[in-house]
């Protein structure tokens, strides 16, 4: 099985480097913010797994798991160079913010290492993700890594039941589980809890930006990311019912609003 410290550094660079490639693409200004920039990509990068999968199965294409790696290496690739290739004065910009910003970023990442730390003790005893829902979510994923597109029905899971369900969390799993060769169906099992406390502990990252932007304050963005790290039950309880893609909806929901104020 994979380890842990591979899932979660892979599932960072699968959201993060294709949102810096679209960023790139679409002219989105680069924030000021070192970490509202990186949420915003984190936002990019979120919604287009999902979406690159909706187009591929409308065209009928079925994706292989040595397939799908090609397609993101080659994003994780043209992130990479959207990062690196720019002019030297934006260089010396984003060194500039980086020296007057090392302070909040410091408190800031000592906020997420704690609400990683705790995530992954939350779930430290789970050999499945727990409750009623994440059997479905489970099984969700299961089918897209198998067919290698997303599923028109449920079977044999559920005998002829449409696939009516949201599904842009499975996705961005199945994508992971693609990258990572995983398929045995305990595996995928443990794929689907820790990527949900993957989404768990960005929202240490989403919550920072959207106070950052709302408030225009730095202090604000720290003690947004520090509620949800550490004081309030949400959205660390998530884990208890499984409600990954709840949690999804409420990440991406705060990217949009960072883009649109």
């Amino acid at each position: 099985m994979t380890s842990i410290a591979i899932i979660w550094l892979s599932a960072f660079m699968l959201l993060w480097l294709p949102g810096v490639a679209l960023q790139r693409l679409l002219r989105v200004p680069f924030h000021a913010d070192w970490l509202v920039a990186l949420a915003l990509q984190i936002g990019l990068g979120m919604a287009w797994w999902p979406l690159l999968l909706l187009w591929s199965s409308t065209l009928g294409v079925a994706w292989s798991p040595p397939v799908a790696r090609l397609a993101m290496l080659a994003l994780f690739l043209g992130g990479a160079v959207a990062l690196l290739w720019v002019s030297r004065q934006a260089w010396q910009r984003r060194m500039h913010s980086l020296a007057h910003q090392a302070i909040y970023l410091t408190v800031w990442g000592c906020v997420a290492v704690l609400a990683i730390a705790t995530r992954l003790l939350q779930i430290r005893s789970l050999a499945l993700p727990a409750w009623v829902d994440s059997i479905h979510h489970v099984a969700i994923v299961r089918l897209i890594v198998a067919q290698g597109q997303l599923p028109a029905t449920l079977d044999p899971y559920v005998p002829r039941g449409a696939l009516t369900y949201h599904w842009g969390f499975h996705a961005a799993t199945a994508w992971l589980a693609w990258l990572l060769g995983t398929s045995d169906a305990f595996a995928v099992a443990d794929l689907v809890l820790q990527v949900g406390q993957i989404f768990n502990v960005l929202a240490v990252l989403m919550l920072y930006a959207a106070a950052r932007v709302l408030f225009a304050s730095r202090r604000a963005g720290l003690l947004a990311a520090a509620s949800a790290a550490c004081l309030t039950w949400f959205p660390a309880y998530f884990v208890t019912w499984g409600r990954y893609t709840h949690l999804a909806g409420v990440l991406l929901l705060l990217a949009a609003l960072i883009g649109l104020w």
